[in-house]
């Protein structure tokens, strides 16, 4: 089981796709030999788990891309023989830490409490009269986990159920989380200093060097030429319809809608 979940969490799809039931109402596993090897080894490293992750990561499946090829395709639609990589969601902890990486605002210390501050609140029955916060600068794994009162973010895109011991998460793609992405305040300002970082960091720059370090900076690529004509397009005609006298000021704000619009996007979101 335990073998199991690891390669769930590494690879996207566990050997054994129902993660959470190794019963007789479950699935079996698509490569039963290899759930035998991987048990084995974890067991022979005296339980090590780093062992068996640096094996997985290793190995040509967990290197795959998630290219299609129509004649695989065809006669593995499910990818059960691994000849691709799963196309997966960032977990919320990923997503929130990675807006703000490229926004140079996130903190990698320890963070010691994200909760003190509550008191007896944190745990208390009934009206909360304070609230919890979430707009701490810490890698997400430091924000507050109260059953009742989840992180918005973690709400919308699928965190465990703090209720229960989960195995794997539920995968949804509804519409809200297309509106928490549009209306949100941490996807506004990290887009805003992301833009704001870009700015200074090539402030003599064109826009040409500021969209290929805002796909540097979101992306970790390089945009294509017709993205680059895109989005400087784009670019331009903000700055053009903006009431703003000041020019400097409506180039940060294009670039910023530019940076949120790059952060909403699927690229962004899922692991390719």
């Amino acid at each position: 089981v335990l073998a199991n979940r690891i390669w769930h969490h590494l690879i996207g799809r566990g050997l054994v796709r129902t993660v959470d039931n190794f019963g007789r109402t479950g699935e079996a596993p698509s490569h039963s030999e290899l759930l035998d090897h991987l048990a084995s080894e974890l067991i022979r490293s005296g339980w090590s788990i780093k062992a068996l992750v640096r094996q997985i990561v290793l190995s040509r499946t967990f290197q795959l891309s998630t290219q299609q090829l129509a004649s695989n395709q065809a006669v593995d639609p499910e990818n059960r023989l691994l000849w691709r990589a799963h196309r997966r969601r960032l977990d919320p902890e990923v997503f929130r830490d990675a807006m703000l990486m490229a926004a140079d605002g996130l903190d990698l210390g320890r963070m010691d409490s994200t909760v003190s501050y509550l008191g007896d609140q944190a745990t208390a029955v009934g009206q909360n009269k304070v609230r919890r916060r979430t707009d701490f600068p810490c890698r997400s794994v430091y924000l507050p986990v109260i059953r009742n009162d989840l992180p918005e973010l973690f709400e919308i895109f699928d965190f465990a159920n703090p209720h229960a011991t989960t195995g794997m998460r539920p995968n949804t793609t509804v519409p809200t989380q297309g509106l928490f992405m549009l209306n949100d305040e941490l996807v506004m300002d990290s887009a805003m200093s992301t833009a704001r970082r870009i700015m200074e960091s090539s402030a003599a720059g064109n826009s040409i060097t500021r969209i290929q370090a805002m796909f540097g900076l979101i992306l970790c690529t390089e945009p294509t030429a017709a993205e680059l004509q895109m989005v400087e397009q784009y670019l331009r005609q903000v700055v053009t319809q903006s009431n703003s006298t000041d020019t400097a000021a409506a180039e940060l704000h294009a670039l910023a809608l530019a940076c949120h619009a790059l952060f909403a996007s699927s690229r962004f979101q899922f692991l390719e």
